[in-house]
């Protein structure tokens, strides 16, 4: 049983296709991927048999350069991805603010106690979050 539902997911680290496969086979959804070609990411949507679309990679350490893509591939997501409902990720920074373009919700998992700038931009910026019982959440604002 499927319902009309569609939901965007964008993999842009090598432990989420995995991750994803699972949630996909569980759930009743119509589901759209994109993912970067980072590490061994596109190997393994292939070898799991997740469709996907190849939307930019990673880039560079430097500041300024990190920046720029941020920008780039956010609107490069916002304007390519087709009709959703709702956006879900591991985390995906250029995601969420696709999804804030497009004025849809989006919905994120973490999973870890880790602390950086982004993170608190995905806490800020995302509609709903799956928490583990063990993130010190009250850390990120």
């Amino acid at each position: 049983m499927t319902t009309n539902k569609k939901i965007w997911i964008d993999i842009k680290n090598s432990h989420e296709p995995l991750l994803f496969k699972s949630l996909i086979n569980d759930l009743p959804y119509e589901f759209y991927i994109t993912a970067r070609n980072y590490a061994e990411i596109i190997s393994l949507m292939q070898k799991y048999g997740l469709p996907h679309k190849v939307v930019g990679s990673y880039h560079a350490k430097n500041k300024l350069f990190k920046s720029l893509y941020l920008g780039y591939r956010t609107l490069r997501l916002a304007f390519t991805v087709p009709k959703y409902d709702y956006f879900l990720s591991h985390g995906s920074i250029y995601g969420i603010f696709a999804t804030k373009i497009r004025m849809k919700k989006s919905l994120t998992i973490f999973d870890g106690d880790i602390s950086s700038p982004i993170l608190k931009k995905i806490f800020k910026y995302s509609d709903f979050l799956i928490l583990t019982e063990y993130t010190n959440y009250k850390k990120f604002g």
